[in-house]
């Protein structure tokens, strides 16, 4: 009975701090990759003037781009832009996803090869 009534406690400490997050925390977008033939630079530039000439209600975000055997797109949408792409465009959805990333770039650790290092200045 004990252990009952601490799940039921944390349950509705959890749930109480839902009305804390904020609008965007309960929002729910998806992610989806997107693979893009043609030359990196060109597609990256274009992508992101299509992306940025949609309109508002259908929100996309370019997540991240990386160079492969194409350019491949991590896009962060609206539920309306995910049902009214995914008719027209071949991606691929990964997750239903809430708020902002776990791992902001400015928290993670910048790995530098020890070749790549510049020696300090003599003085």
């Amino acid at each position: 009975m004990e252990e009952a009534d601490q799940l039921q406690s944390h349950l509705r400490r959890a749930l109480g701090n839902l009305s804390l997050l904020s609008p965007e925390a309960t929002t729910q977008s998806i992610l989806v990759e997107l693979s893009i033939a043609g030359t990196p630079a060109q597609i990256l530039e274009e992508f992101k003037d299509i992306v940025a000439s949609l309109p508002a209600q259908f929100r996309v975000e370019i997540v991240d781009a990386y160079e492969s055997t194409s350019v491949l797109f991590l896009l962060r949408m609206s539920q309306p832009a995910h049902l009214r792409l995914s008719s027209t465009l071949d991606f691929r959805t990964i997750e239903k996803i809430y708020g902002a990333s776990l791992m902001r770039p400015a928290s993670l650790p910048v790995l530098v090869a020890k070749e790549n290092v510049r020696p300090s200045p003599q003085m």
